[in-house]
């Protein structure tokens, strides 16, 4: 078995990362797997997922033409040229994250999150303010 390779510590020392405050957090599929989707490139001067290449963008498989050349099958715009194309997986996981305040009672919220091919980013809002109220933050002012 291959030993994984040793990551430096990436936690504040000391740090309660149970208080209020804004949290970046990604969680990644076990082994790196590429279980909640692909990535498509839609976007001008992009190969596109069938092979067919334009230089002008103007491409698209139902034949509507945009003069920007991008599209999306659901029809929304990407200014990017990439869309996340979620597998059964992948839906199951925005699900769940969406439903994350309601299991925590407004105490928790999700502020942004995206789902790639092999990991999830999110922001965490912590704002239980009955337990943390009068406590310093890292900042060393104290939350109101």
């Amino acid at each position: 078995m291959r030993a994984l390779p040793q990551r430096k510590p990436n936690r504040l020392q000391g740090y309660d990362y149970s208080q209020n405050g804004a949290y970046f957090v990604t969680l990644c599929t076990q082994k790196r797997a590429e279980i909640f989707g692909t990535i498509e490139s839609v976007g001008d001067g992009l190969a596109r997922p069938d092979g067919e290449y334009r230089p002008d963008g103007e491409y698209r498989p139902d034949g509507e033409y945009r003069p920007d050349g991008e599209y999306r099958p659901d029809g929304e715009y990407r200014p990017d040229g990439v869309m996340m194309r979620l597998s059964e997986y992948g839906r199951i996981a925005e699900d769940e994250l969406r439903n994350i305040p309601a299991h925590y009672r407004g105490n928790v919220l999700i502020d942004n999150f995206v789902v790639m091919p092999n990991h999830i980013h999110a922001i965490i809002l912590i704002a239980d303010h009955k337990r943390d109220a009068g406590r310093a933050n890292p900042t060393g002012r104290a939350n109101p």
